[in-house]
């Protein structure tokens, strides 16, 4: 990767004048004005420092109308503009008429600080207040203007300016993915923009301190959607400018997409992020999360008309696994335990919810779950819930079951379902051996187990499942109400 560097070359008349503030007795010391400088910019070569912004074969070049601001050896902020077009690689500056800011107070050499900040401050010892921008502008192939900070410190009027901070590029592909924006957050809440201060000895580089009002996050916008490209040979880059940081737990990035869908990627790597480089990221795939399939539901004719739907929860076709809950909890979760177990305080002799004996815990005599404990009703809504155990049963007297290797050709393994009612033979539903969750998947392919809404009342913290195997077994069990089933859900 390239970095870039401009070589400002001031070249001007001095014209000293007298200046006096306004409601002020005091007279203050001669200042000298610099109303106009001339920068040339050095071409890039693999050791060049910074850029406003670069074409398509890299070459720094201007924005129209670009300014910076100078303090020349005075702590007024005093600000200059670009004279000349977008795209010249060398022109003048021009002092901007207006007014002032900040106490002038005599500093011994000329600082220079890009992009002009009104609010940019110098102390009389030369440490410099500056602001890093927490919004930045997408540009193809480069960074927007104003968001790579660069400073100059001289005691003469030739001034070179530096790179505060460093370039993290990202590179995005997908398919028909429209980009609008680009969050970038360290995991560790590490403060990469707003309030900073900055030394900058003379012929050195700068040194930054990110102050404690700092923000942790910098967004990148996009002027007008961004369609990445399809492929990882076909990315899209986009350019942060981050200052100096140790991302201690790595960092995460959110695409935002054209219809407010987003997409998250993240390291826990611990990367350090050096001045004056360029970190290019691996090309990461942009994949959005589907919509929610819409429920669809079997007849198969069974005595108390009840529908089963044709897939499980967290699936959107009957092939998939879907997700798998606890009994009585609405969400999947990474690790399935007593100790996670949410109607439990952390051991089977503590439960707080469905339970019939004080020995352990708090007895409310529930044996069927609450709609708001079903996840089949928390998840899909209307009328859809969880299976009773006697609509287990029913279930598993009214239909053929057999088991199968190959699914429709998926390579899944599992049971099919089918009717064995007059009238409705014809009619199936296919439930995937999906095995079962504790710390890890087990059982994945060769056991099948479904939550019913029932408690089982034979044995303390345990709840009804249907359960099936490749021999063909099929029977209602039950099992620790702390591990991790599968649901299909059914409506009336």
């Amino acid at each position: 990767m390239h970095k870039f560097s401009i070589l400002f070359s001031l070249v001007a008349l001095v014209v000293a004048t007298a200046c006096t503030v306004k409601e002020q007795e005091e007279v203050l010391p001669v200042l000298p004005q610099y109303e106009e400088f001339y920068a040339t910019i050095e071409q890039p070569s693999e050791t060049t420092d910074t850029k406003t912004y670069a074409d398509d074969q890299f070459r720094v070049l201007w924005h129209a109308d670009d300014r910076i601001t100078i303090f020349n050896k005075y702590t007024y902020n005093q600000q200059y503009a670009f004279k000349g077009e977008t795209g010249d690689n060398a022109g003048s500056f021009s002092k901007v008429a207006g007014d002032e800011f900040v106490t002038g107070n005599d500093i011994s050499d000329i600082y220079a600080v890009y992009p002009y900040q009104q609010s940019t401050k110098i102390s009389n010892d030369g440490v410099i207040a500056i602001t890093l921008p927490s919004e930045q502008t997408w540009v193809e192939g480069s960074f927007g203007a104003g968001a790579n900070t660069m400073l100059s410190a001289t005691p003469d009027n030739q001034l070179k300016f530096r790179n505060t901070g460093s370039i993290l590029a990202f590179k995005l592909f997908g398919s028909n993915v429209q980009v609008s924006s680009i969050t970038l957050r360290g995991n560790n809440g590490e403060r990469i923009a707003g309030s900073a201060l900055v030394t900058m000895p003379v012929g050195g580089t700068p040194s930054l301190a990110m102050q404690s009002d700092a923000t942790q996050s910098i967004t990148l916008s996009c002027p007008t959607l961004v369609t990445i490209g399809s492929s990882a040979d076909s990315c899209t880059e986009f350019w942060f400018v981050v200052p100096p940081t140790n991302f201690t737990k790595g960092f995460t990035i959110t695409v935002t997409c054209a219809d407010g869908s987003t997409f998250a990627k993240a390291t826990d790597k611990s990367i350090s992020i050096a001045r004056n480089h360029v970190n290019s990221m691996a090309p990461v795939e942009v994949v959005l999360e589907q919509p929610a399939a819409v429920p669809e539901y079997v007849d198969l004719g069974l005595p108390s008309g009840l529908k089963w739907a044709t897939f499980n929860i967290g699936a959107t076709k009957p092939e998939e696994y879907g997700d798998y809950f606890a009994w009585g909890e609405t969400e999947p979760k990474s690790n399935y335990h007593w100790s996670t177990y949410k109607w439990c305080n952390g051991s089977s002799n503590s439960l707080t919810k469905y339970n019939y004996d004080s020995s352990y815990g708090t007895v409310d005599n529930k044996t069927v779950l609450d709609p708001e404990d079903d996840a089949a009703h928390v998840n899909w809504g209307g009328s859809w819930r969880t299976p009773t155990d006697a609509e287990l049963i029913e279930l598993k007297s009214n239909c053929n079951w057999v088991w199968t290797g190959n699914y429709n050709g998926t390579g899944v393994t599992g049971m099919i379902v089918t009717s064995n009612r007059a009238g409705f033979t014809d009619k199936s539903i296919f439930l995937p051996a999906a095995g079962v969750r504790s710390s890890q998947y087990e059982l994945q392919g060769a056991w099948g187990g479904y939550w019913s809404a029932s408690l089982y009342t034979g044995y303390q913290g345990s709840a009804w499942i249907l359960a099936f195997e490749s021999s063909n077994y099929v029977d209602c069990a039950y099992d620790l109400v702390y591990l991790g089933y599968s649901i299909r859900p059914v409506t009336e």
